[in-house]
């Protein structure tokens, strides 16, 4: 039996037909090799700034339950001096960064600010009155202005009783927050 001749054009279309899909099959697998490693860098990378924004808005957090049966807010609810509760509600926004601080009777008055514009309506808000209720109020800010980005606490300040003499709400620049983290990111 006789073979037939391969010409050596066919052999070279076949053998750079093998390499390029050889070399496909590599650059695919390598290509999601790739992939497969940068979504786990971005997971670990969204799971550390998830953590790391709890951490420092539990700070906040923490700073409005404790300072909310601050003697002197308390003596505020009941006709104390404005100018003692706002050199406090000053102190504590300028220790913690928070961007402002205020402190409002169970109607929504506010008897004691510090640091920037209060909201509207504040008896209306349900962060304010989860904190009526006897509970941490929490609501981000509901502003049109992007550059504005708050997250605000609210906790109830207790009297004889356990009624609710007051809130105490502490705001957070988000904004501010962020410009940490670009210092401190890895």
């Amino acid at each position: 039996m006789r073979h037939l001749p391969v010409p050596r054009a066919a052999l070279a279309v076949f053998y750079l037909l093998a390499v390029a899909l050889v070399s496909a099959g590599v650059w695919t697998y390598g290509r999601g090799q790739a992939l497969e490693q940068m979504a786990a860098r971005g997971a670990a990378d969204l799971a550390l700034a998830s953590d790391r924004l709890v951490t420092q808005l539990t700070r906040y957090r923490e700073t409005a339950v404790l300072m909310s049966d601050h003697p002197v807010l308390m003596a505020l609810a009941e006709g104390g001096d404005r100018g003692d509760a706002e050199a406090l509600l000053l102190e504590t926004v300028d220790k913690t960064s928070a961007r402002a601080a205020y402190y409002a009777a169970p109607d929504g008055q506010v008897l004691a600010s510090v640091s920037g514009p209060v909201p509207g309506d504040l008896a209306a808000r349900p962060f304010f009155l989860r904190a009526l209720d006897g509970a941490l109020g929490a609501a981000r800010d509901e502003s049109s202005d992007p550059a504005a980005r708050s997250f605000s606490f609210a906790a109830p300040s207790f009297g004889p009783g356990g009624r609710v003499l007051g809130v105490l709400v502490v705001v957070v620049d988000v904004a501010r927050l962020e410009q940490d983290w670009r210092g401190a990111w890895p």
